[in-house]
């Protein structure tokens, strides 16, 4: 499977979540290829695996917390942002763009 960008969108608020776990698992498990964190309950990673397969890597973390695991574009990205939090997204953009045939 080629690798895609997903959002992985969870409940900080809820007291079920264990957020370090979550985010050992993004930053050190080596699933993801590339990972953005910048803000809070939000991921934006890189990754090979599906949409499933990410949701059953997350659920033990997130518990009984609402989650939502979703592909995206960033290709197709616009907001309000600290500036570091740009080149992740201009980066990841540029990558699918040039990934998809012409």
């Amino acid at each position: 499977m080629d690798s895609r960008n997903f959002a992985i969108v969870f409940d900080r608020s809820d007291p079920s979540v264990d957020a370090a776990g979550l985010r050992g698992l993004i930053r050190q498990s080596g699933q993801f290829s590339k990972w953005w964190g910048h803000i809070p309950g939000v991921y934006l990673v890189t990754s090979d695996l599906s949409a499933e397969d990410i949701t059953d890597k997350v659920r033990r973390f997130t518990r009984d917390a609402s989650m939502l695991v979703i592909a995206v574009d960033a290709s197709s990205s616009d907001g309000w942002l600290p500036e570091q939090a740009w080149p992740w997204l201009r980066k990841v953009s540029t990558a699918t763009h040039a990934e998809q045939p012409g």
